[in-house]
């Protein structure tokens, strides 16, 4: 297969990461370098192994020209090559991304677990948005979603919102919470409940039925309040 143009110039991005020197040319050093830092644990004579796979010319170092040819390789096998030209294919274009079905090469990847994609196709699937960090995605309900829908879809994180955000304001203002709702209670919306804690008026009612209680006139057990028919 031929590159086109824009393609080359994308290929050529992954070279000059490993061509730390910019010599125009990779050589075993920046090789080892850069696959160590993708987390590669290979030894040195398997990186010169490599560079004597691609490197056509024999003079112990990759041009770019060599970098295409190898590069070719990849995507018309599909990355499925042997030995450590698989290890390349896996690294610049062996990698499909799960959204669009393309390939991904690294510099344009995000990684979310074992999932790869494309930066530009890692996007919410609520809202659209495109998630620019894996930190920033969550998973529920088997979609993948921005961290404010995740919070809007899981009743247990929007619960858990709201008590925290209870928390800081019982906090900044001093006050104590409802014992029902756990919400400040602020002295405009204020009625003294059972145990002689303050409680909001709405929710000042019973727990068996729901009737809405006047503090006069409700009964306590166990800290909570009880019309006087319950």
């Amino acid at each position: 297969m031929t590159f086109s143009e824009k393609e080359k110039g994308d290929i050529k991005v992954v070279f000059d990461q490993f061509d730390t020197n910019h010599s125009n040319t990779i050589d075993s050093h920046e090789v080892g370098a850069v696959l160590a830092k993708l987390g590669h644990d290979v030894k040195p004579e398997q990186v010169q192994k490599l560079i004597d796979e691609i490197d056509k010319n024999k003079d112990g170092e990759i041009q770019f020209e060599e970098f295409l040819t190898i590069m070719e390789q990849i995507q018309s096998t599909g990355g499925k090559q042997s030995g450590l030209s698989s290890m390349m294919g896996n690294i610049f274009g062996g990698a499909q991304c799960l959204k669009c079905n393309k390939k991904v090469f690294f510099t344009e990847q995000i990684k979310f677990g074992e999932r790869v994609f494309h930066k530009k196709c890692f996007s919410c699937e609520k809202c659209r948005k495109v998630v620019p960090s894996s930190d920033e995605m969550a998973e529920y309900g088997g979609k993948l979603l921005c961290k404010n829908c995740e919070e809007r879809e899981n009743p247990e994180k929007r619960d858990m919102k709201k008590k925290v955000r209870a928390s800081l304001k019982v906090a900044v203002s001093g006050a104590k919470p409802c014992p029902r709702c756990a919400a400040v209670v602020f002295p405009q919306d204020m009625v003294m409940g059972p145990g002689g804690n303050h409680w909001h008026r709405s929710c000042l009612t019973c727990k068996a039925c729901s009737k809405i209680l006047e503090p006069d006139r409700m009964e306590e057990h166990e800290d909570e309040a009880y019309c006087k028919a319950c």
